[in-house]
C-alpha cells in the first residue's frame, strides 16, 4: 500500500488499523501539534529516509503533500497553485503545444481544480478538429479565450479548499 489519507484520533490508533491489515504505518502527517510534534521527533534524518525528504521539498513547516496536493496543517486545507502553468506560457506565439503544455502542467489528482481546469481542456477540445501543428499559432477564436483563462488563473493563482468535509462531532452522513 502506498498513500492512505484518512482521519483519526491519533496516530496509534491508524497505526493499530493498520496493523490489522498486515501493513506498517511507516510515514504520516497530523494537523494536531503535539501529534506533529510525536512525528517530526520520530523521523529519521533526512539523508537516510528520502522519502520524506522528497515529500518536504517545496512544502512549509507546517505543510506536507497528500497525493501530491499541499496540504496546510494549520489552516486544514488542500491547495492547487497554478504558478507552473503559468509561468513562461505568454511567451511567443500561443500554439496547440503551448495549450496541452499549460493543461497537464497542472497536477489535480483529486479533482480540487477541476472547475478551472475544464475551462482550458474545452479550449483544447475546440482546436484538435482543426489539425492545427503543434507549433502553428492559434487563431484569434480560440487564442482570445485562452488568454482570458490564463489571465483569470493570474488573478487567483489559487484553489484552496477545506480537507474535511464532516465538522466536528459528526458521526453520520448519507449522500
Amino acid at each position: 500500500m502506498d498513500d492512505v489519507q484518512s482521519g483519526g484520533d491519533a496516530k496509534e490508533e491508524a497505526t493499530e488499523i493498520m496493523a490489522k491489515g498486515g501493513f506498517q504505518l511507516h510515514k504520516w502527517h497530523s494537523n494536531v501539534p503535539e501529534i506533529e510534534r510525536q512525528r517530526e521527533n520520530e523521523l529519521e534524518p533526512p539523508q537516510t529516509n528520502s522519502t520524506d525528504a522528497k515529500l518536504a521539498v517545496g512544502t512549509q513547516p507546517h505543510e506536507s503533500k497528500i497525493l501530491g496536493v499541499p496540504w496546510n496543517k494549520e489552516e486544514d486545507t488542500l491547495s492547487i497553485n497554478f504558478a507552473k502553468t503559468l509561468k513562461g506560457v505568454e511567451d511567443g506565439a500561443v500554439t496547440k503545444r503551448k495549450m496541452f503544455s499549460a493543461i497537464n502542467s497542472i497536477f489535480d489528482l483529486l479533482g480540487i481544480a477541476t472547475p478551472v481546469v475544464i475551462v482550458g481542456k474545452i479550449l483544447y477540445s475546440e482546436i484538435c478538429p482543426r489539425k492545427l501543428t503543434w507549433d502553428e499559432e492559434l487563431p484569434d477564436d480560440i487564442r482570445k479565450p485562452w488568454t482570458k483563462w490564463l489571465n483569470d488563473m493570474k488573478k487567483c493563482p489559487n484553489v484552496t479548499i477545506p480537507r474535511s468535509v464532516m465538522g466536528a462531532g459528526l458521526t453520520k452522513v448519507i449522500l
